[in-house]
């Protein structure tokens, strides 16, 4: 499917700016590339009373609800200290990439209403922003129980106390 709206330029500069504070901000869960990701879990091996888990977040970017990647690069952009004017009007032009999906398929065209469109470059960072908040919130939950928790993209291995 691919992505026809003309918010390409806009969703290109917003993922230009997020990028380089995203890879500013190091993700303790998270992991960069398959290689690496393969290395830690080559580190693991299977000991009594844990459990080793693996899941996938499915259908990342079309399961990402609007006002979660608003919140989410809201609250990412406040922490990472960037002014508060360009906090709003980010976060006021991803809500208009957002609210604008357009796509073709079958010779039809679709308004997206839900997720992050494919295909767009603010679809990565933003899902990125999104899954840091949610691997924060749950080793937040349970850090006694959590041994270990990685992802790649929206892929999850965990170490858990059983």
């Amino acid at each position: 499917m691919p992505y026809i709206a003309d918010r390409a330029p806009l969703s290109k500069f917003i993922s230009t700016f997020l990028k380089p504070i995203i890879k500013q901000q190091n993700s303790p869960f998270s992991i960069s590339n398959t290689t690496t990701f393969i290395d830690e879990l080559l580190k693991y091996q299977p000991q009594p009373n844990k459990i080793m888990i693996s899941f996938d977040v499915e259908s990342l970017y079309p399961s990402l609800l609007h006002q979660l990647i608003l919140n989410s690069t809201e609250e990412f952009l406040r922490e990472n200290q960037v002014d508060q004017i360009i906090v709003r009007k980010m976060t006021k032009l991803i809500a208009l990439c957002l609210e604008t999906n357009i796509l073709a398929y079958d010779s039809k065209t679709y308004e997206q209403i839900k997720g992050s469109p494919r295909g767009s470059s603010l679809s990565t960072s933003v899902a990125e922003i999104v899954m840091r908040r949610i691997d924060n919130w749950i080793t937040s939950l349970f850090p006694s129980d959590i041994v270990l928790w990685r992802r790649y993209i929206d892929d999850i291995f965990c170490i858990l106390k059983q």
